[in-house]
């Protein structure tokens, strides 16, 4: 037997509610995080030729984003 536990849930709050809850405040530090441990990475580890600051700090925000915000928690 399956267990689903991934299931989608209807969010009824207005668009002021879940722009000011615990959840955004959340993903916008996550966010910051991530990129500032690429803009780390870039300093740390970079690569001199072709390698770009904000490209480093724009993909550590994208998978502190996506680690975050991941579809199903559970998996």
């Amino acid at each position: 037997m399956i267990n689903n536990s991934c299931e989608n849930k209807i969010d009824n709050r207005t668009a002021k509610e879940k722009f000011f809850s615990k959840d955004s405040l959340l993903t916008v530090l996550v966010v910051l995080a991530g990129a500032i441990i690429g803009l780390g990475y870039h300093y740390f580890f970079g690569i001199n030729s072709g390698s770009n600051v904000f490209s480093s700090a724009l993909i550590g925000g994208f998978i502190g984003f996506f680690i975050l915000n991941r579809p199903c928690k559970s998996c």
